[in-house]
């Protein structure tokens, strides 16, 4: 072999490599979290207007259906609890303690769906309008982020 074909071999060979090296995928949009839930929060009304953070003694919720979403969980701060896509509401019975009375919860929303890329499908975002309680337990449900997403942020201060 003369000197130029092995010239333009190695040259053909370091290209061929970058080339295959540069279409490696390392962008991981199907390894993210594709579940938006409503994620809440408890507090009671402090004087003065502040917000406690107050967790209550357990909580249970379940679908209006009947399905458990959180059962028995001891003293929580936060829950997140998911969303119908094929229906513009969402009810629930929540429990705050067993020897608390229940309440019922709507959340009313919008729902739009998201395609992340041919091969990971979709995710649906919901956008939450308004709510509807029952004031057993509850004092009030305040909506301070409506736009219900895949990242894990607060939507919603429930006051007991």
């Amino acid at each position: 072999m003369t000197k130029r074909i092995q010239t333009i071999l190695i040259v053909t060979s370091i290209i061929c490599g970058v080339f295959l090296l540069s279409c490696k995928d390392d962008y991981t949009i199907c390894d993210q979290n594709r579940l938006a839930t409503v994620n809440g929060s408890f507090f009671l009304k402090g004087f003065s207007g502040n917000d406690i953070s107050a967790p209550p003694p357990s909580l249970t919720v379940t679908n209006l259906n009947g399905t458990a979403q959180i059962t028995n969980a001891p003293a929580p701060l936060f829950f997140s609890l998911g969303l119908n896509p094929n229906a513009d509401s969402s009810k629930f019975v929540i429990s705050l303690s067993q020897s608390l009375p229940k309440d019922t919860i709507s959340y009313y929303y919008t729902t739009q769906s998201i395609l992340l890329s041919p091969n990971c499908g979709n995710v649906y975002v919901y956008t939450l309008t308004s709510t509807k309680y029952t004031k057993n337990t509850l004092d009030s449900i305040a909506i301070i982020n409506p736009a219900i997403e895949t990242r894990l942020l607060g939507n919603v201060k429930f006051y007991y």
